[in-house]
């Protein structure tokens, strides 16, 4: 999903083209470059409160506009441009890929290694364990998961694990087993765009 300061900045970016198109309806002479930047900048400066744009983007898009020999017109529809592309990149982020970013999340923020786990091996707390067949036969070559994958832990975080799993919302958790015991728990993972 795009950032709300992405969709800010290619909201108000749009708004100003709108903007300045409507302006130049209303007369049927020329606008040069200069008059269609200061539409642009006029817009754009009485509205950056409005819709709180990315200051990064906005800093640069004014910038731009202040150049009389640049046209703003292009600088906004490549920044449009840009935020349609990242928008279409993040929309396609494959199952596989979303997995990667849990596992890489949980051992970021709460230091929780992972490992491919296959039979016989032995397991230490605190790392979380993808069954290896699991993760091989549980996803197309294109990264559509087709199967539900099994995930072993033991550790202090057992019991939230589900909550941990919840916060990256791309994925249904299916609770197997625990075992309060041993501070371990059996679950599998099921992409919530999967098959």
């Amino acid at each position: 999903m795009l950032p709300e300061q992405d969709i800010a900045t290619r909201t108000i970016l749009l708004h100003a083209m709108l903007h300045l198109y409507s302006e130049m309806s209303k007369t049927k002479k020329f606008y040069p470059v200069p008059a269609r930047n200061k539409v642009l900048l006029d817009f754009l400066k009485s509205n950056e409160k409005k819709y709180k744009p990315s200051k990064k983007v906005f800093k640069f898009v004014l910038t731009k506009g202040k150049n009389k020999s640049k046209s703003l017109e292009e600088v906004i529809e490549y920044q449009i441009e840009v935020i349609n592309k990242l928008e279409l990149e993040l929309s396609n982020t494959t199952d596989i890929h979303s997995l990667y970013e849990l596992l890489d999340w949980l051992s970021r923020e709460h230091q929780i290694d992972n490992q491919f786990f296959k039979d016989g091996d032995k397991t230490v707390p605190d790392v979380l364990y993808v069954i290896d067949q699991h993760l091989r036969l549980g996803f197309t070559k294109a990264g559509v998961q087709t199967d539900a994958i099994s995930l072993l832990y033991q550790g202090d975080l057992y019991e939230e694990m589900e909550g941990l799993v919840a916060v990256n919302g791309k994925f249904d958790f299916m609770h197997v087993e625990t075992n309060h015991k041993t501070k371990g728990t059996h679950f599998t993972l099921m992409a919530k765009s999967g098959v």
